[in-house]
């Protein structure tokens, strides 16, 4: 029987804590300064991110240490920074609107400092101050993944807004940042909770291996899954430019009215003669230079007139563009790929979502379904 040990000693988790400490200093340095440092208040939250995952990593190697204590007061900032992060994809932040995180920041050093200081034990809720710690830094968990959650809607809907896809934009890399971190936080949690009901720390070694290994993997994906594509800041370029309705004059309602109604018939005629839907790029900016309006009115014809959003309305046609080219015997060479990519998707992630949210079945379940 082959014997694993070793999975137990506490050299091998200190060095592999040291190792993804280590990576995780040169992957904050590369974000920082290698990526494109157009908004760069986005490149420094998410290098703060990876630093404040890195000090995590580097927990182990620091017990012992009078400065430990802040070092576990310093981990709730990797929620922090992550919210931040997500929030700033899509507007802009300052410390003055976010003083708030300071605080619970201040909240958690302290709380970390007391624990280190009266050398209270882990995993155990055996005081009223073991209980207040933990309760606080559930709360905090739980507080700053619903608002992680509540951006991520935000930062959808001004995706879908300016954008006829969210391919190469962000919206997934930022999703599925919020949903690997969540997925660690989970595993902490679980393992929180075997220690306390049981306190048996046996296996705490490997445990702690894993949670490591998880770090690692999740550092490498942040940057080379997310950083290599610099169009993840193209909404933010979009939404600096002042796109924004200006404040109406109610004396010229009837005459806005007018110029919308005619708006919406030229974007109409874009979409049926020319197809300008099939440019999978296409932009609610590049809609508006065709029917040269600025963006603001051509996004309220839309939306006033056609009962759509921009998201919506070119999606649709390229479902409808889609169905056809399905059901047409001239293009049965074309694999279900293929009919996406010529109905103006680029990804088939894309195209199998958008597809059965608008029909209610995926594009083969509607293939089988009309042809057989």
């Amino acid at each position: 029987m082959q014997d694993y040990s070793f999975l137990y000693d506490k050299s091998i988790i200190q060095t592999i804590s040291l190792v993804g400490g280590i990576q995780g200093l040169i992957l904050s340095a590369v974000v920082l300064f290698f990526y494109p440092r157009i908004h760069r208040n986005s490149n420094i939250l998410l290098s703060l991110f990876i630093l404040s995952v890195s000090l995590v990593l580097l927990g182990p190697r620091l017990k012992g240490l009078h400065i430990i204590w802040l070092v576990n007061g310093l981990r709730f900032t990797t929620l922090m920074l992550l919210y931040l992060y997500i929030r700033s994809l899509y507007r802009y932040i300052s410390w003055k609107s976010e003083w708030w995180n300071i605080l619970v920041l201040l909240l958690h050093l302290g709380l970390s400092y007391l624990e280190w200081r009266i050398g209270s034990p882990g995993y155990r809720l055996d005081s009223i101050y073991s209980v207040a710690m933990t309760s606080a830094d559930l709360a905090t968990i739980l507080f700053y993944f619903i608002l992680l959650f509540k951006n991520l809607g935000q930062y959808r809907a001004k995706i879908e807004k300016h954008f006829s896809t969210m391919h190469h934009i962000g919206y997934h890399f930022s999703y599925q940042l919020v949903i690997g971190f969540l997925a660690i936080t989970s595993y902490q949690l679980m393992v929180f909770v075997y220690f306390t009901i049981t306190a048996n720390f046996q296996h705490g070694p490997v445990l702690a291996l894993v949670n490591n290994g998880l770090f690692m993997v999740f550092l490498y994906f942040i940057t080379i899954r997310g950083k290599l594509s610099p169009l993840i800041y193209k909404l933010r370029r979009i939404a600096d430019n002042r796109t924004q309705a200006p404040q109406s004059d109610p004396a010229l309602e009837p005459v806005i009215s007018n110029d919308l109604q005619a708006i919406a018939e030229r974007v109409t005629f874009l979409l049926k003669e020319e197809k300008v839907f099939l440019n999978p790029e296409l932009t609610l900016r590049g809609l508006a230079e065709k029917c040269d309006e600025k963006s603001y009115l051509v996004s309220q014809a839309i939306n006033q007139c056609l009962g759509k959003s921009f998201f919506e309305l070119i999606n649709s046609y390229r479902v409808e563009e889609a169905q056809r080219l399905m059901l047409d015997s001239k293009h049965d060479h074309l694999s279900l790929l293929g009919v996406g990519f010529e109905a103006g998707f680029n990804s088939k992630t894309t195209f199998n979502t958008t597809f059965k949210r608008i029909t209610g079945m995926t594009p083969n379940e509607f293939k089988k379904q009309h042809l057989g």
